[in-house]
């Protein structure tokens, strides 16, 4: 219920009481379009500074994080953590916002997201049903703001289709306020003027919605660019034939001189994204103007900003300097990451580069080692393992180090006698494991590693190891010839192990 406490030509101080409290008017709506004011700005932030209402957007919040999952947390106000009123756009803005990604037919709009492109279907039915599950204070109608400038013809049909919109959005929220498990059944609606800059258009809509008795009634479609002239002119000319004894909501619009203008035009409801955008980029709204760090010479709505006091030039001066080391240490930042760095790292290898001479063992950036038998202009001719035919071309950026290729010293044996004619190879534990060793890469020999970890005592027979060196074949980790290193029979020597090992891979042998 609104009440009217006193009025002073056409401007008026009144009460709205809603179900989360009284909202004293002339009133600002700080804008959280998806739930949350840009700039980490809290709901704890908004008490201090007297914020009495918050306005969302359904269309944003529909899509993200979803109606319904607000609905399950018990709606808006506990998703937000805020206890005071809410209200929410219908949508009807991101018809002119969006006009690239939307359709307008008589049953409602058909979006492509913003986001991903889907399909989305808004009409009166589902805009009323979203604000419902979002639960907020005031639902406003679903309508479309037409494009500035617009055709009369198109206007017309436009303000036309707004107006049948709003007699199904009333049916609409009547029906879902009256549904035992929805969770605001005083949720209250607010109807739409427009008709662009049509002051004829205009006010023949106002008078036709004023008969509805609605909670509220707001003048949309301004402030999409037409000029402040052109914005007040409409505002003389239609808040007149709007109810005096209704809240009265100039939508979309919140500059300081805006706002005293309106005021004296008979507007009480206000909002705008403007005070916490200018926040975010450092700029102030004072008694003189706007002000900017540094000499911004900034206007507000035709007024040149004023020579700063000491606080104010104290203030921007603060910013400025705290702005200028910030983007310096950034600078040094990326000079040590991008250049210095990489400079020290290139030295360093060209050093380790110049240094290595024929006989060197190096290090490849592969994990290979080789040894260095001829040097050319940008190559570095290596050999590799024991076949000294085999002689690869390696580019000089490639060699990582200087370094002598790393040997496993043999593991302790683990042989005894088991049943009196067996022999025990492996404790239980042992694993194959493949290692880079320096052997011919024509040959494809890659080495298997019996290693003898002696963490248990449990034994196994040569058939276990027969079996182990045959799945590793069989995974791909053994080519050609294949030896056991670090095992060693006390039957045989090691020679005559590889070999059986190798002829076993090629068939030749069957496991004994």
């Amino acid at each position: 219920m609104y009440k009217l406490l006193k009025t002073e030509g056409r401007a008026k101080r009144g009460e709205l009481h809603t179900c989360h409290g009284v909202i004293q008017t002339p009133v600002f709506m700080n804008v959280g379009t998806a739930g949350a004011i840009k700039g980490a700005v809290s709901t704890m932030d908004l008490k201090e500074i007297k914020c009495q209402v918050q306005l969302s957007n359904t269309y944003h919040l529909h899509l993200r994080p979803g109606d319904e999952l607000i609905r399950g947390m018990g709606g808006l106000h506990k998703f937000m953590v805020w206890d005071r009123p809410i209200l929410t756009g219908s949508g009807g803005f991101q018809v002119f916002s969006l006009a690239g990604l939307r359709k307008i037919k008589e049953e409602g709009v058909y979006f492509s997201s913003h986001i991903d492109g889907h399909k989305i279907f808004m009409g009166p039915e589902e805009s009323m049903e979203i604000q419902s599950n979002i639960a907020s204070t005031i639902a406003m109608a679903f309508d479309e703001c037409a494009p500035y400038p617009s055709t009369r013809e198109y206007m017309q049909k436009s303000v036309d289709r707004t107006t049948r919109w709003l007699v199904r959005c009333i049916d609409k929220i009547k029906q879902l306020n009256q549904c035992p498990d929805t969770l605001n059944q005083n949720q209250m609606l607010f109807g739409i003027n427009q008709g662009g800059v049509f002051e004829d258009i205009r006010i023949e809509h106002a008078k036709a919605i004023s008969t509805l008795n609605l909670d509220g009634y707001a003048v949309g479609g301004l402030a999409v660019g037409e000029s402040h002239e052109e914005m007040y002119h409409i505002l003389e000319q239609t808040v007149p034939y709007l109810p005096q004894d209704k809240p009265t909501y100039l939508m979309g619009v919140g500059t300081p001189q805006n706002i005293l203008e309106s005021v004296e035009r008979g507007i009480d409801f206000f909002d705008c994204v403007l005070p916490a955008r200018n926040g975010r980029h450092a700029n102030l709204y004072t008694n003189k103007g706007q002000e900017a760090p540094a000499t911004d010479t900034s206007v507000v709505e035709g007024t040149t900003t004023q020579p700063q006091t000491p606080a104010d030039s104290t203030l921007g001066g603060t910013t400025l300097i705290g702005t200028i080391l910030y983007v310096v240490a950034i600078a040094v930042a990326f000079y040590f990451l991008l250049f210095r760095q990489p400079r020290k790292e290139q030295k360093k290898r060209a050093e380790l580069r110049d240094s290595i001479k024929i006989g060197d063992n190096v290090l490849t950036s592969g994990g290979f080692y080789g040894k260095v038998v001829d040097i050319g202009t940008d190559v570095f001719i290596l050999e590799f393992g024991t076949n000294k035919g085999i002689r690869v071309p390696v580019s000089k950026a490639a060699i990582d180090a200087i370094k002598d290729p790393v040997t496993t010293p043999p593991p302790k044996e683990a042989v005894t006698e088991d049943g009196g004619n067996k022999k025990t190879l492996l404790r239980k534990g042992a694993y194959f494991m493949p290692q880079k060793m320096r052997l011919p890469a024509a040959e494809k020999i890659k080495i298997v590693e019996v290693n003898l970890s002696g963490q248990f005592r449990s034994k196994f027979d040569t058939n276990t190891v027969w079996h182990w060196v045959e799945y590793v074949a069989r995974m791909g980790m053994a080519r050609g010839a294949i030896g056991l290193v670090g095992s060693s029979y006390r039957k045989y020597e090691p020679e005559t192990k590889r070999a059986a090992v190798s002829e076993y891979l090629r068939g030749g042998v069957s496991q004994k």
